[in-house]
């Protein structure tokens, strides 16, 4: 009988260290990563999309989605129903193009960690408004020439206003062309496109004046701004720019020469 109690025993402790390995184990093992995440978590530390608006988007409207809190900046972007999605990253534009309820999903491309939105378009269609601008009054432009390392031949210009526009996404409206010796640039406003992006800034824009510019040579610079023509030259000797105007308000050269 003694004997059958030691047996027992020895028994039940084999069965108590084993529930505790196994208790062990599963307090050791890494938590599953959640799979499916809604959007309407709002939890500050939670990954989740957020979109100016989840209902009333009207059709082909450009809508701005963006996931907060991503777990890396590599994140794929689906809807279903199917639509066509422009992909910047932890951001995405969509323009539905049908009436109904949609469901937006961000991916995380490493650890496929998702999160969504459920959306709703209605059957109106969007209009574009127009968001071109004048310029301010008292604008002024400031111009920064620069020339390409691989050719000395190259010269463009960077330009960009005083005053802030409606749009982060604004830009100059501007023109550029040659007649003999004689290059003419016409700044004709602030445009933005189809979608605006809130708030303010400066406008700026990029534009090349030639690509090919020889040595040893001068060349007249005209440049149109609010209503004003303004004059001046440029002048090459070997690969150095030099840039002759005689103006310090309207239009304003930050530096004058390369």
């Amino acid at each position: 009988m003694k004997r059958e109690k030691l047996v027992l025993l020895s028994i039940v402790m084999m069965l108590v260290q084993l529930v505790a390995c196994e208790r062990s184990k599963m307090d050791n093992e890494l938590p599953t990563p959640s799979s499916l995440r809604s959007g309407e978590d709002s939890s500050s530390s939670i990954t989740r999309i957020i979109t100016e608006k989840t209902i009333g988007i009207k059709q082909k409207e450009p809508t701005k989605f963006t996931v907060i809190n991503p777990v890396s900046q590599f994140v794929k972007w689906r809807v279903q129903p199917t639509e066509t999605v422009i992909n910047a990253g932890t951001y995405a534009m969509i323009y539905f193009q049908n009436p109904g309820k949609y469901r937006v999903f961000a991916i995380d491309s490493i650890s496929l960690d998702t999160t969504f939105i459920d959306v709703e378009v209605t059957g109106e269609v969007y209009v574009a408004p127009n968001y071109e601008q004048s310029f301010q009054e008292n604008e002024q432009l400031y111009i920064t020439p620069f020339s390409s390392p691989d050719s000395a031949n190259f010269l463009a210009f960077k330009t960009v206003t005083k005053g802030n526009y409606n749009c982060l996404n604004n830009q100059l409206i501007a023109s550029r062309n040659k007649t003999g010796d004689t290059y003419q640039l016409d700044f004709k406003g602030v445009s933005v496109g189809t979608y605006c992006q809130t708030g303010t800034a400066t406008s700026k824009a990029t534009t090349w004046i030639d690509h090919d510019v020889p040595e040893n040579v001068t060349n007249q610079l005209e440049i149109i701004f609010n209503g004003k023509t303004y004059k001046g030259t440029i002048k090459k000797t070997g690969i150095k720019f030099e840039f002759i105007w005689p103006y310090d308000s309207g239009i304003v050269f930050t530096t004058k020469s390369l």
